[in-house]
Formats: structure tokens, C-alpha cells, sequence
């Protein structure tokens, strides 16, 4: 289950390293959902966390208190997870950005 936020599926304009805000802008979305296993594995790769193999991202990810996932042209580049008890422990996990547009 995740949560709803304000800034489920808004767009916003962010310019790409090396430009001015006039010139090779990209169009994040944010989105509060769980992100695939895949993407999940191949985000933690790329930003240089540790692996984790297909039956433990399997195991994980539906046990999520609440996700995010930032896409630019449909691609997933970063994400974020909260777990916990539900009731009096929580912890942010699993945050990984693509480092390099």
C-alpha cells in the first residue's frame, strides 16, 4: 500500500547539468507507488548501493509502508521506500538516484 501525496504525477521543469533553465530541460514526474522489482534492482546498481537479488526485491517491496519514483521519459531514476511497524517505528530506505542524466 502507498500513500497519497500532493505531488503524485505532478510535473515539474528541472534544467539538465551544464545548460541554462532555457535549454535541455527534462520533466520529472513524481509518483507514490511501489517501483518494479527491476527497476528497483537496476536503480540500487547504478547509484551505487549494494545489489539485491531478484527473491529478496521480490520479498521487499510489497512490505513497503509507503514508496516513491521520480520518471523522466517513462524511465525510472530514482526512488525511495519508508518501512517499519506501522505503528511506532519507521525508517526511510532504499533511496537511489541515477547519478547521470
Amino acid at each position: 500500500m502507498t500513500g497519497a501525496g500532493e505531488d503524485a504525477g505532478r510535473e515539474f521543469t528541472v534544467p539538465r547539468p551544464g545548460t541554462s533553465a532555457f535549454q535541455g530541460t527534462v520533466r520529472p514526474v513524481i509518483q507514490d507507488s511501489i517501483p518494479s522489482v527491476d527497476d528497483s534492482r537496476r536503480l540500487r546498481v547504478e547509484a551505487g548501493l549494494g545489489p539485491r537479488t531478484l527473491e529478496a526485491a521480490s520479498r521487499a517491496l510489497p512490505n513497503s509502508l509507503f514508496a516513491a519514483q521520480i520518471r523522466v521519459d517513462g524511465q525510472v531514476i530514482g526512488m525511495g521506500r519508508v518501512i517499519g511497524d506501522g505503528g511506532s517505528f519507521y525508517q526511510v530506505v532504499g533511496i537511489a538516484v541515477v547519478p547521470t542524466l
